[in-house]
């Protein structure tokens, strides 16, 4: 729903931009670099509270593991942001694919919208890593016999 807002909320800014004779510079292939920086180190931070709610990783603290479990939410928003911001950057580059500086426009603007999704998707696996798994004593007490008597 986010990157929907961002989405057209963005595409009229950039339409608003245009009107007015501004012109924003192309997307940077380092952006694209860094959000899959990000997403990759999100990732192995999910790997490593999955691996300490295992019991294989006791070096790892609580707090450590509730921060990247905070980054982790962090990264799914801003992701999601990004995703409706350089969603918004392609579209309007598609309106004009014709011209070279558009097709080009188009490219990074959609590379970046797929470092993005990325983004997303890498912390919405960690958030699920991060979660800790019910205990023994609340799954027996769910279960109820059926026949009661």
């Amino acid at each position: 729903m986010l990157a929907v807002l961002a989405l057209s909320g963005g595409w009229g800014l950039l339409k608003l931009l245009a009107r007015q004779g501004v012109h924003l510079p192309a997307v940077s292939w380092v952006q694209s670099a860094v959000l899959l920086v990000l997403a990759g180190l999100i990732l192995w931070g999910g790997l490593v509270v999955r691996a300490y709610l295992a019991g294989k990783r006791p070096k790892l603290n609580g707090l450590t593991a509730a921060r990247i479990a905070v980054l982790a939410q962090a990264g799914s928003l801003a992701g999601a942001l990004f995703t409706g911001w350089y969603g918004a950057q392609a579209l309007l580059a598609l309106e004009n694919i014709g011209i070279e500086s558009q097709a080009h426009r188009l490219l990074t603007a959609g590379v970046a919208l797929g470092a993005a999704i990325i983004l997303v998707v890498c912390s919405y696996i960690t958030e699920g890593n991060c979660q800790i798994p019910p205990s023994d004593d609340s799954l027996e007490s769910d279960v109820r016999d059926p026949l009661p008597g």
